[in-house]
């Protein structure tokens, strides 16, 4: 490594760690409470030492054998984050032959919302990437024995990151190979169908939802910015001219954006593809001779503002993203009533409600992205706007809940739009639910099961 490489690396840790310090620091001011109510799915198998059965994350039982699991949460992404900066720098140097673009693909990546996800809270990727990432510069340096070593480690963490695998291995060898042929493309073509039949499930894609659950701007909490979108279809156009030799990259590109459609989570390997793009983008629009000097030197500027705001704006973001001290001191307040019941809530707060109150949710995220049918997801909807109290209380009973926990985002559109709709107007009206809670627009009702 040269010592010119070695400076550019540890300019490139230390603003990583920069950024990355300050959005926790930002956050930690705001509030204790962490960032993402996908983060207490896991903080509830930890604390449960039971490893969900629906998304599994074996990282989370060796967790549960700290005495300090919310301090490790915060912690590991940081540490892991630096690493797999460090692995793909040195990946990089070895596919990408101009230093400046090297740079500028490092800067597109730490740039994006995606990174400040994967590495400022505590999620089921960070650590699979990381073995991912050394996998593939073990296979780039010829150790294919370690490398097949890292790759079953990163599916042992998180077994569902066997697509990814697969299709990245594919890549790689197929990027190795001085012949190219069909077979690799048929691979791919293989594993998405593999993907699509494990992974079939009965949903809705709408252009909304694709849009407010992959993009960032639009509130997605795992995605990619507009900005970042408009300058990697620009390296994608850059490259075109050469596109035999991007085609198969192209259609893993592709293959990892229909993965999203499913499992939103799979947008951080297009993200990373993305990332090599705005590289292509950044590369050019640098090194190019501008007829118009005062034109080129605007569109740079336009660029680097870009850089550098929409990362302080998903600082910003994450500081103030949910949960709530409200939210976690209403469950707090829950879990010192000695029950046993079920919790009925939207799903998106099912897991904050396992981790804090200890109790059972009906349904949460974990199960409306993976379950095969959404059952419970139908039938919670169904209950929530009907105004038929045998209905409701039959549902309950059957389902053991005991209580139902409601926030102002549920009364504000998430599932109600007035206080007097479906459920809302039963619970004020039948003696069978009695409000136990109400601060800070947070509800806890209980329901007791009516004696005959």
């Amino acid at each position: 490594m040269m010592p010119e490489e070695k400076r550019e690396l540890l300019v490139i840790m230390a603003v990583a760690a920069l950024v990355l310090g300050a959005m926790l620091f930002f956050r930690i001011g705001n509030t204790e409470v962490l960032p993402f109510y996908g983060q207490y799915e896991h903080l509830a198998a930890i604390r449960s030492r039971e490893v969900s059965q629906i998304n599994p994350h074996m990282p989370d039982l060796l967790l549960s054998y700290s005495g300090t699991p919310v301090f490790l949460m915060r912690v590991l992404p940081f540490i892991i984050g630096l690493c797999n900066i460090a692995l793909l720098y040195f990946i990089l140097g070895k596919i990408i032959k101009k230093p400046k673009q090297r740079l500028l693909t490092m800067a597109a990546v730490m740039a994006s919302p995606v990174f400040f996800f994967l590495y400022g809270s505590y999620n089921s990727l960070f650590l699979p990437l990381f073995f991912i990432l050394l996998g593939t510069l073990l296979i780039l340096k010829n150790s294919y024995f370690w490398a097949l070593l890292c790759f079953l480690a990163g599916l042992a963490a998180t077994p569902r990151m066997f697509f990814a695998i697969a299709i990245c291995l594919i890549v790689i060898f197929e990027r190795l190979k001085s012949k190219k042929g069909l077979y690799p493309f048929l691979g791919i073509v293989a594993v998405v169908i593999f993907f699509m039949a494990v992974n079939a499930v009965s949903f809705d894609i709408s252009f909304y939802n694709m849009l407010t659950e992959h993009i960032a701007d639009l509130g997605a909490v795992v995605g990619v910015g507009i900005f970042g979108i408009v300058l990697s279809l620009v390296g994608i156009i850059i490259s075109w001219k050469d596109k035999h030799s991007h085609a198969f990259i192209y259609v893993a590109l592709l293959s990892f954006a229909v993965f999203t459609l499913y499992d939103p989570h799979y947008i951080v390997f297009v993200d990373l593809i993305m990332s090599y793009y705005i590289g292509v983008a950044l590369y050019i629009m640098v090194s190019r001779r501008w007829s118009a000097k005062i034109v080129g030197n605007y569109i740079l500027v336009l660029v680097a503002c870009g850089l550098i705001f929409f990362p302080g704006a998903y600082i910003k973001k994450i500081s103030e993203a949910g949960p709530y001290d409200t939210e976690v001191s209403s469950l707090e307040w829950l879990s010192g009533r000695n029950n046993t019941g079920k919790v009925l809530s939207h799903y998106e707060f099912g897991s904050l409600i396992e981790a804090v109150s200890g109790l059972d949710a009906y349904i949460d995220r974990s199960y409306f992205t993976y379950s095969k049918d959404r059952t419970r997801i139908n039938n919670a909807d169904a209950i929530f706007q009907s105004r038929n109290p045998t209905e409701i209380m039959g549902f309950l009973d059957r389902n053991s809940i005991e209580y139902i926990w409601i926030s102002s985002e549920m009364k504000s559109g998430l599932v109600w739009e007035k206080e007097d709709e479906g459920m809302l107007l039963v619970m004020q009206t039948d003696g069978s639910f009695r409000k136990i809670y109400d601060f800070m627009d947070i509800e806890i009702w209980k329901y007791e099961t009516p004696v005959n």
